[in-house]
């Protein structure tokens, strides 16, 4: 079964990449080979072979670009290329063709997928041992090919057929790095935003319920020694501003209520949306002084934010509990709820209606 990496690689843009430095490679390989050997030997098998794969490669590249096949056309042409071209060329050319054969391994295990890929590179592998044994035992021919070409230009192709296959493999790793490193990234962000997904609220920068209670049952046990508070927070008037200001403005609230917090906390503690509008901080801090300033603090923000954007009130209540041994986070969250009900009662508040608004004292 193949794994997600190697699906996400043979994707069409990669392909289309990778066929293309076949193509271009492979073209130039043969038009210089067809070229001199026309100059060297005249119209000879060599020669023929040379032009053949020019015209199977332009061939196979139209069918890629006509139909969006470029896995099927650089499939075939590869097979093509590999399993007939580079014997013929090492069979004629022996030593100096010798780089055309690692070419085609290595084709083989950047092409293919799967059980293709075991298979291509099995072919391939019985093809090469077959003519590299036959040309060992029958070298007459390729002695005629230096006696009449030279041995100069045998070294010569030797050494352009080795610059094209280095350049072939170089630009494929290349290919292949950049796009792992570039999936890799896509991976990371992604992960990132399931993170948050997982654990922050969507419309304000805190953390969401599920994260809060794993939080508390997992890692508060850790503080208690020291020991810490929860302090509840619950915007009382946001049915009221919905109502009267419009459900944009109410999440405007939200996530300005959020950012005082966070602000005011200063790494003091973390802080979470436990419902609508509830937020519950969880304070590093036990004396009683420090967290009254904290939450003082929060409100007089919040006031001076309520005024400037509607010159209006949004009153918040307010619950607080210390936690200096091992506790029960139900019962907790249960006193610090009541509490900040007890602390409702004693705000004004409005009740809203379709025929309009009435403020509402104790």
């Amino acid at each position: 079964m193949e794994d997600t990496f190697e699906k996400e690689y043979y994707a069409d843009n990669t392909t289309q990449k990778i066929y293309l430095i076949f193509v271009i490679t492979s073209l130039v390989a043969n038009i210089l080979g067809a070229v001199s050997n026309v100059f060297i030997f005249g119209m000879s098998i060599t020669t023929i072979v040379c032009f053949s794969f020019i015209a199977i490669i332009l061939v196979a590249t139209i069918f890629g670009r006509v139909f969006k096949k470029y896995d099927v056309a650089m499939s075939i042409a590869a097979f093509l290329i590999c399993a007939i071209e580079f014997p013929f060329l090492y069979f004629s050319y022996r030593i100096s063709a010798l780089p055309y054969l690692v070419l085609g391994i290595y084709a083989a295990s950047i092409i293919y997928k799967g059980r293709a890929k075991v298979a291509m590179l099995s072919i391939f592998a019985t093809i090469y041992v077959i003519i590299i044994a036959v040309g060992f035992v029958y070298p007459d021919y390729y002695d005629e090919i230096v006696e009449a070409s030279g041995s100069v230009s045998m070294i010569i192709s030797g050494l352009v057929s080795g610059i094209i296959t280095t350049i072939t493999v170089a630009l494929t790793i290349n290919i292949v790095i950049y796009n792992y490193v570039n999936k890799n990234n896509e991976y990371i962000e992604l992960n990132k935003r399931l993170e948050r997904m997982n654990h922050y609220d969507s419309l304000t920068p805190c953390y969401n319920r599920k994260f809060l209670m794993d939080y508390l049952q997992t890692n508060c046990n850790v503080r208690t020694n020291n020991g810490l508070s929860i302090v509840l927070f619950d915007i009382i008037d946001l049915g009221y501003i919905n109502f009267k200001y419009g459900y944009t403005v109410g999440d405007q609230v939200l996530a300005e209520f959020a950012d005082i917090v966070f602000a005011t906390l200063k790494g003091r503690g973390i802080v979470a949306r436990y419902d609508g509008q509830k937020f519950v901080a969880i304070l590093y801090v036990t004396v009683q002084e420090e967290i009254n300033k904290i939450i003082n603090a929060v409100l007089d923000e919040f006031k001076k934010f309520s005024e400037k954007i509607k010159n209006d009130k949004f009153n918040v209540s307010y619950g607080v509990t210390i936690c200096r041994s091992n506790f029960s986070v139900d019962d907790e969250l249960k006193i610090v709820y009541a509490r900040s009900l007890d602390n409702a009662r004693k705000l004004p508040h409005r009740v809203f209606s379709d025929e309009g608004l009435m403020n509402q004292g104790e």
